[in-house]
């Protein structure tokens, strides 16, 4: 339940960095390139 926690703040950062891109007239590709926020593989649980 914790990594849950950590993965679902993790996502709202992002998020909120994104918003600024977007305010500044930032596209959606760009402003995703220009994200500084380190993610991590994210783990489903489900088996491959």
């Amino acid at each position: 339940m914790k990594q849950r926690g950590r993965r679902l703040t993790d996502a709202f950062v992002a998020a909120l960095e994104l918003r600024e891109h977007f305010r500044e007239g930032t596209d959606f590709c760009t402003a995703l390139t220009d994200l500084t926020f380190q993610i991590k593989t994210l783990e489903d649980g489900y088996p491959e």
